[in-house]
């Protein structure tokens, strides 16, 4: 462009088409030079050109942002649900209150009995779970006090053998669901 004086308003050079070839536009960034043939179709796109400035930014800017609020008070701390605390038994054992979340340990030598107290003598909350666990070599049996039903698959009541656990879930009022190492 330089070399004639061109500018971005317009072109004074003087351009040569030839025979059938029409030039229109003024060589601004504008109305660019257009060349036309008869039945040869469009050429090639010329490179485009460069990139004018960024304009300035407003005046409005941005505003502060606000204080952060004060923190909310810290909830309640849950049971720790990892660790269950043991209650060892060396006879035969009727559950109380106390044992809800707990591990009872029968440790009996000799075979023994579990019982699970009606709610009208231990009101334990429905939902509440303990777990058994038969640490001594006697077999220990789960016990259904009065009123009380106990249901396990295939109505297995005993703890198969020595180190065997199982979990009793009250889901209603004087009903437990047994579920463990279980024997008939």
């Amino acid at each position: 462009m330089p070399r004639c004086g061109c500018t971005a308003s317009g072109c004074p050079c003087h351009i040569d088409a030839g025979e059938n070839v029409t030039i229109s536009g003024t060589g601004s960034s504008e109305t660019p030079y257009v060349v036309s043939v008869p039945g040869g179709g469009s050429g090639a796109t010329g490179p485009t050109g460069p990139t004018g400035p960024v304009g300035a930014t407003g005046s409005g800017g941005s505003g502060s942002v606000g204080a952060t609020g004060p923190a909310g008070p810290t909830g309640a701390t849950g049971p720790d649900s990892t660790t269950l605390t043991k209650n060892t038994q060396t006879v035969s054992y009727t559950l109380v209150l106390t044992d809800a979340g707990k591990v009872v340990e029968m440790d009996v030598a000799s075979a023994n009995n579990l019982t699970v107290p009606p709610n009208s003598s231990v009101a334990f909350p429905v939902g509440t779970v303990i777990e058994a666990f038969q640490y001594g070599a006697g077999q220990t049996t789960f016990v259904a006090g009065g009123g009380v039903t106990l249901r396990s698959a295939g109505g297995a009541l005993k703890l198969t053998s020595q180190y065997a656990g199982a979990s009793l879930r009250q889901r209603a009022t004087d009903e437990w669901v047994i579920v463990g190492e279980l024997t008939t």
